[in-house]
Formats: structure tokens, C-alpha cells, sequence
């Protein structure tokens, strides 16, 4: 009886460790995380059905700061705050502990999300640029990890959609496997592939599995999984439209006789196609050219309905005719080249009303401290504005700014058509490595940046521009920053987007005109020594009435000079006016002889953003001007608070029944 009792002991042990051996057939690692650092991940260990293995722990090591939660990155995942482009060294550790069994594994499945840098997910519609390299090694804790697999130049954005609700586990697998002790450390290397512009690397989950997966990494092209375009209900209804481009970005168009061509983009319909599916053929579109929503058919065939095929390495696609679909020498191919690639058209309304798209982006770096356009021109733009210090004329530096867009209006450069100009650009450092600069003009206001020119990288650069035969109108000019590879002026950037405001102007006559004019009458007057001239040395003078004092001469909102005579050479039709503080003199108060019998003693001081008068008189009224000659505070005492005025220089105007006193003082 106690054999028989035995026997069935050590039965019973044997199912238990065999059932405990099938419940464990996957050991999971998912994420709880509360913060950006690593040691704020929580690490629960399960096993394929969710169960937590009891006795076991674990903890991440990472070389990088965490991204905290937003967009679609939440606190179930971990996500290295660094892009592919930079060519980023990023390593996970995981040290788990409390494996009392033994386990062999010989897949390690990774789930990994694509994220831009605001937490959206990047999908493999979008622009190419996505791929990873991951390096996994295995081993005891505390001895050097054997490597167990590798995952190349695989593109992390495969079978992602903006949802996020799919995505794809990657698998790497070891036919000889590994085996697992108490306490066991996984590491992986994460570096960006080929081709990275910009995407970060994300985990939800990892998966250890006793089963090998033999299915190859990088599938091979096949018809595509997920369309680079949304589809239209039938010919005439286009829903979507789309610009079809190669490599070199041109875009293919349709010209008169039906013939397909490449063209410099001008967005014009010729060059906007729609696709419409072939109800009664799966996975075969119509390709519709949206001008005359014409059908491309190849002459002297019978395509019309077209199949896709992507290519997993560049991101393009392939149409090849889904009634020849296996063979693969009828692609479609265009002046030898056969792969496209597919960007949404500007709509009519939006290139009619000159809308501009504005990149997201994220700002890294490099900033713009001085941007100037001269040359043959009508008048000249500064950035930033000129200020006075004392009785010198200066721009000072610019903060570094708050993010990746600035939109600059204070100040335009008139530009004459047909006419050599030069855009002028100071950094705030040396370019990081990896940094691009491009100028972009939209001349004939369509909200399209049709004109682009490279900048060669340094901390100062001058771009020549010839100005091209446009009409008079106001259009806009765009300088790009970035460290992600793109070049279009409408793509995501890394860096910083400076867009500004030029006004366009027909001007023939270069003999240069110079008018000057006071910002009141009864405050002064002003002369200049000629009214036109083609480089000529001119000089105008200011002389201030009553006790009104002259502040800056200004051209438009740009401060030039605090010279009451400014002496300067014509090369632009310059228009310049004299700010003058106000003339009071010229305000009947009724108490004029009684203040000059008095000639009351006034002492005006400012320090930390207040004004303080100090007088036996009894005051008025204690005025605060700017340098254009507004009113920014005033007080019936003898305090002035100006704690929100910015720095610069101001004019104080103290009025007393006896007396008054102007007084100028500089703001830090």
C-alpha cells in the first residue's frame, strides 16, 4: 500500500511539473512605468496566459532617458528619448531574477511601436526612413551575455497603423536556444538602419518562447499589406488625390496624348492622381489622372486595373497589371524608373487661398540669432529688431525659442522683380553634426515653397537669390533647420522653422528715393539731404520743438540710428521717420509763467523696473514713453511700476503745478 501510495506521489509531482511546464510555455515581460527614468519601470513577469510568476522580479537599465507619456506613448511603454538620425547607440538591460525552473528559450519576440516625436505613430505610409538594427545577448547576471540574434535594417513601421491597435512583434530566434538560471540578464543593442529620418524605437512587451520561429524577418515584396493612399468611390469622385514622385522628386504626370512623364512638381492637376478599386477584383486599382479624370491604360494593351507591390528597403511601390501580376518584368515603368512614391495634393481651395502646411516638428539645437535680406532691393529686413542702449543703435541676441516655429512679421524687405538679392543668416553656435539647412520661396503665393536653395552649414551664410518675373503681393519665405535627412519645406523637422514675410514690388527706376517725415508735426522737423540718388551719401537731420527730444530715426518698425543727423548710404527707396518725444510747450496748461518763476527742482531715478520722482511739488501726472512715442504707464504719484515693461529705453515726462522735467532712462 505505501509503494502504491508512492508510485502515485511521484505521479502526481510529474503532472504537476509537466502542467507547470505547459503554463510556462511563454515567459512575458511587460511595463509599468511612472516617470522618464528607467528605475521608475516596473517590470511584471507573466507567463502566456497572463499569469504573474510568482517569486520573480525584475529591473531595467537604460542608456538613454525615457519619453513620458504622451501622444499614443502611455505607461506600458518605454521609449529611449533619442531619433534614428542622430545615429544613436541605445542600450536595454534586464535583469530578472527569482527563475527557480530552469527555462530554455529559443525566440525572443520583441513588441515595437514607431513614434514621431510627438508620440504619434509613424506608419508605413508615411515617409520612408524607419529602420532599426537590434543586437539581443543572454546570460547569467554579472557575466559577459552571449549573443543570442539579430534583427537588421528592419522597418519598425511594418503592419502599424495610426490606431496602433496593430502592430507586429519581431521575432529573433537561436535553433540551439538558451537556458535560463536564477538570476539572468537580457541586453539589447539598438542602433538605426540604413535608412532612420527621424523615428523613435518603442517596447510594450517582451516574449521568451520555447518554440523557433523559422519565418524570414524582411518578407519579401508582395502585394502591398497597407496602401500609401486612400481610395475613391469611383472615376469623377475624387475623394483623395495624391502627387506620384521618384527618387530625384519629380512628379509624374499625363500629358496630351496619354503618355506618362516625369515634370518639375508644379501642382498643377496633370500632376494629381486618384485610385479607384475595381469592385470585381480584389487588390486592383485604376490609376486616375485628376485633371480630366482620364484612366492611364498603357497604349496598344488592355491594362487598366493595377496591382501594388512595395519595396520593404526604400519605401516606394511598384504598380505592376493584376492580370500579369507574376510576372515581374510588366511593372509600369516610367523613363526606366519603376518605383514611386506617394504624397496627399495641395487641394484647390488651399493653393487658391495660398494656405501654408506647417511641419510638425520638435526644436533641437541650432537657432537663427541674425537673419538680414539686402541687395538690389527696395528695402531692407532685419531680424531681430534694432534697439537703443544709451546712444547706440544694437540688436541684441534672441532667446533661444520656446519651440520649433517662428513666424517673423515686425519687420519685411520689399523686393523688386528681375533683381539680385542676398539672404544673410547667423546661427547661435557651430552646426550640430548631422544639421541641413534650406531656404525655401513661395513667389507666386499658392502656399507652395516652389523655389529651394541649400544652405551651406556654418554658424554665418549668405544665399545669392535672383529674384524671378513675379507680380506685385506680399509672399512668404521659409528657412529650415533639421537633423532628420527631409528636404521638402513641408516636412517634419528637428531643429527650427523660420518662416518671414517679403513684399513684392515692379521697379525700374534705380534712382533710390528718400523721404523722411516727423511722428508729430508739433514735435519737431526734420530735412534730408536729397530726394532720390543711386547710392549717393545722404544725411537727415532732426530738430525737436518746444521741449519735445528726439528718441530714433526708424525705418518702418527697424530702429537705424539715435543720431539726430544720420548719415547713410541710398540704396534702397528709403522711407525714414524722426520719433520725437512729446511737446508739451505746446499744450496750454495756464500755468506756464508760474512754473518758469518757480523753476522747481525734479529728480527722476529708476531702479529694478521702477521710476522714482523726487520733488517738493506737488505732481500732476508721471508719463512713461517708448521710443515710438507711446504711452506704456503713468501715475498721479511719485512711483511709476514698470515690472511689465520689456528692456529697452524709455522717456520719462514728470508734470508739476510749478514745473516739469523729461528725463530718458534704459530698462535691463
Amino acid at each position: 500500500m505505501k509503494k502504491t501510495k508512492s508510485i502515485f506521489s511521484k505521479m502526481c509531482c510529474a503532472l504537476c511539473l509537466l502542467y507547470a511546464a505547459q503554463a510556462q510555455a511563454d515567459i512575458r515581460l511587460k511595463f509599468q512605468r511612472t516617470g522618464t527614468d528607467a528605475q521608475s519601470t516596473k517590470i511584471i513577469i507573466t507567463d502566456e496566459k497572463g499569469n504573474a510568476l510568482t517569486g520573480t522580479s525584475a529591473t531595467l537599465t537604460s542608456s538613454h532617458k525615457l519619453k513620458p507619456s504622451k501622444g499614443s506613448i502611455n505607461e506600458n511603454i518605454i521609449c529611449p528619448d533619442v531619433n534614428g538620425n542622430t545615429n544613436p547607440q541605445i542600450k536595454l538591460t534586464f535583469d530578472i531574477k527569482g527563475l527557480s525552473t530552469p527555462y530554455t528559450f529559443k525566440t525572443i519576440g520583441l513588441d515595437i511601436h514607431a513614434f514621431n516625436v510627438k508620440g504619434i505613430y509613424q506608419v508605413l505610409q508615411s515617409d520612408p526612413g524607419r529602420e532599426y538594427n537590434v543586437k539581443a545577448s543572454v546570460g547569467k547576471t554579472g557575466e559577459t551575455p552571449t549573443e543570442f540574434g539579430q534583427l537588421n535594417n528592419i522597418d519598425i513601421a511594418y503592419k502599424v497603423v495610426p490606431s496602433g491597435n496593430t502592430h507586429k512583434v519581431w521575432n529573433i530566434s537561436n535553433a540551439k536556444g538558451a537556458t535560463t538560471s536564477n538570476d539572468y540578464t537580457l541586453t539589447f543593442d539598438i542602433t538605426a538602419g540604413n535608412v532612420n529620418k527621424g523615428c523613435y524605437f518603442a517596447l510594450s512587451e517582451i516574449i521568451l518562447s520555447e518554440k523557433e520561429d523559422t519565418t524570414p524577418v524582411n518578407p519579401t515584396p508582395k502585394p502591398s499589406e497597407g496602401l500609401p493612399f486612400e481610395q475613391s468611390t469611383a472615376v469623377g469622385v475624387a475623394n483623395a488625390c495624391y502627387n506620384i514622385s521618384n527618387k530625384e522628386g519629380q512628379n509624374l504626370m499625363l500629358n496630351q496624348e496619354g503618355k506618362l512623364s516625369w515634370a518639375t512638381p508644379n501642382y498643377d492637376q496633370e500632376q494629381s492622381w486618384y485610385f479607384v478599386n475595381e469592385q470585381q477584383t480584389p487588390d486592383s486599382y485604376l490609376i486616375v489622372n485628376a485633371k480630366q479624370h482620364q484612366i492611364y491604360q498603357p497604349q496598344n494593351t488592355t491594362h487598366k486595373g493595377w496591382s501594388l507591390i512595395s519595396n520593404a528597403a526604400d519605401k516606394g511601390f511598384s504598380f505592376i497589371p493584376t492580370d500579369t501580376k507574376d510576372n515581374t518584368e510588366s511593372l509600369l515603368t516610367v523613363d526606366g524608373i519603376n518605383e514611386f512614391y506617394f504624397n496627399r495634393a495641395r487641394n484647390a481651395f488651399s493653393i487658391r487661398n495660398g494656405i501654408y502646411e506647417r511641419p510638425c516638428g520638435t526644436f533641437h539645437g541650432n537657432y537663427i540669432t541674425r537673419l538680414s535680406i539686402t541687395g538690389d532691393l527696395i528695402k531692407s529686413m532685419h531680424y531681430p529688431l534694432g534697439q537703443i542702449q544709451g546712444n547706440e543703435v544694437v540688436q541684441p541676441l534672441p532667446n533661444q525659442p520656446a519651440n520649433e516655429y517662428v513666424l517673423y512679421t515686425k519687420d519685411r524687405a520689399t523686393i523688386a522683380a528681375n533683381k539680385n538679392i542676398e539672404v544673410n543668416l547667423q546661427l547661435n553656435s557651430t552646426p550640430l553634426e548631422g544639421m541641413e539647412g534650406f531656404l525655401y520661396f513661395d513667389w507666386n503665393r499658392d502656399g507652395i515653397f516652389e523655389t529651394v536653395y541649400p544652405l551651406e552649414m556654418a554658424q554665418t551664410a549668405t544665399v545669392k537669390v535672383a529674384v524671378p518675373q513675379v507680380k506685385e503681393g506680399t509672399a512668404r519665405m521659409r528657412v529650415r533647420l533639421t537633423e532628420n535627412g527631409m528636404k521638402n519645406a513641408d516636412d517634419e523637422v528637428i531643429g527650427q522653422i523660420f518662416d518671414c514675410m517679403v513684399n513684392l514690388k515692379q521697379h525700374s527706376n534705380d534712382q533710390y528715393s528718400l523721404t523722411v517725415t516727423p511722428n508729430e508735426e508739433n514735435r519737431g522737423t526734420v530735412t534730408a539731404s536729397t530726394a532720390s540718388g543711386n547710392n549717393v551719401e545722404a544725411e537727415v537731420k532732426a530738430t525737436p520743438k518746444g521741449n519735445s527730444q528726439f528718441v530714433c530715426w526708424r525705418e518702418a518698425y527697424n530702429i537705424v540710428s539715435a543720431e539726430k543727423n544720420y548719415k547713410f548710404t541710398l540704396s534702397h527707396d528709403t522711407h525714414l521717420m524722426a520719433v520725437f518725444t512729446p511737446n508739451t510747450e505746446s499744450i496750454s496748461t495756464g500755468i506756464e509763467e508760474n512754473m518758469a518763476e518757480k523753476n522747481e527742482v525734479i529728480q527722476i531715478t529708476s531702479a529694478n523696473k521702477q521710476i522714482k520722482v523726487n520733488t517738493s511739488a506737488k505732481i500732476q501726472k508721471v508719463l512713461v514713453f517708448n521710443v515710438h512715442g507711446q504711452i506704456v504707464a503713468q501715475s498721479n504719484n511719485d512711483v511709476v511700476n514698470l515690472s511689465g515693461a520689456a528692456a529697452g529705453t524709455y522717456v520719462v515726462k514728470v508734470l508739476t503745478h510749478t514745473a516739469d522735467e523729461t528725463a530718458k532712462i534704459l530698462l535691463k
